[in-house]
């Protein structure tokens, strides 16, 4: 006879069910888990797609709302203009000029929404073409001579012999320089706004320099911030948006400029653009 003990072989046995439960059963949670985790992707795939779908939504309507305001906008400025020249006198001309400035005011308002949600979207689009910058800055300065004449500024831009040859798109760059001059127009009291334009080491360089009331150091950094206005203008009588700046600098980039600004407050103010040729 011969005897045999099985308790080691038992006790080895039970020791790997225990550990094979315990394999099992984090494999279990980790698939749980797995199926938490794929279940929480997908509700916020979902809930992006739901937002984005109404961000779409509320671009849309902002669009068609613009445009609808626009028409009637420029329908009310043209009669009060008609008005103005109908032979109108005293305290009935006066009405149709507020009517008129107002009206102007709310066009203006509308444009720059709609800019920016056309910058919003991506939808804003430049096409490319060589142009000579003293076409543009020259078109600019003519066009804002009577408002500057207006605030009794003077409007200097003395444009050099050589052409200022860059490829780009004269329609947004003649917008831009456009925007920041009435800009500095608009905040100067009094003396001289003055644009110049140079090439420098494979770059155009533009600055438009006033005498104006300055910007400080911390009112530099949110110049180009959207409804930023920047200065105390918010206690004056220049109305506005606070958009101007921020559309102009996405223009800018999407020209491939550079903006920037050198202001010492109660001095004056230069805005520099600079383009690589």
């Amino acid at each position: 006879f011969s005897e045999h003990s099985f308790q080691q072989i038992d006790a080895i046995m039970l020791a790997r069910r225990q550990q094979s439960y315990i394999g099992l059963t984090v494999i279990f949670l980790f698939l749980i888990a797995l199926a938490y985790w794929l279940n929480r992707q997908v509700y916020w795939k979902k809930h992006h797609d739901s937002l984005q779908q109404q961000l779409n939504d509320r671009d849309l309507f902002s669009n068609m709302i613009a445009h609808e305001f626009r028409a009637p906008l420029t329908a009310i400025k043209g009669y009060a203009s008609f008005l103005e020249e109908a032979g109108l006198a005293g305290e009935e001309k006066r009405y149709a000029t507020n009517i008129r400035v107002s009206a102007q005011r709310l066009v203006v308002l509308v444009n720059d929404f709609l800019e920016v949600a056309r910058l919003q979207s991506g939808k804003l689009t430049v096409q490319k073409a060589p142009v000579d910058l003293r076409d543009v800055l020259t078109e600019v300065t003519q066009e804002l001579q009577l408002t500057a004449k207006e605030k009794g500024l003077s409007l200097v831009y003395e444009a050099p012999v050589h052409p200022l040859q860059m490829n780009t798109d004269a329609a947004r760059l003649t917008q831009v320089m456009t925007n920041l001059v009435n800009n500095a127009v608009k905040y100067t009291p009094s003396g001289i706004v003055e644009l110049e334009a140079q090439k420098e080491a494979g770059k155009v360089k533009i600055k438009i320099k006033d005498t104006g009331t300055g910007i400080s150091a911390a009112d530099q950094k949110k110049l180009f911030a959207p409804f930023m206005r920047v200065g105390g203008v918010d206690q004056t009588a220049t109305t506005g948006s606070g958009l101007g700046m921020w559309i102009t600098k996405q223009l800018v980039s999407l020209l491939d400029g550079d903006i920037g600004v050198e202001s010492i407050e109660g001095v004056g103010t230069h805005i520099v653009v600079t383009f690589t040729e």
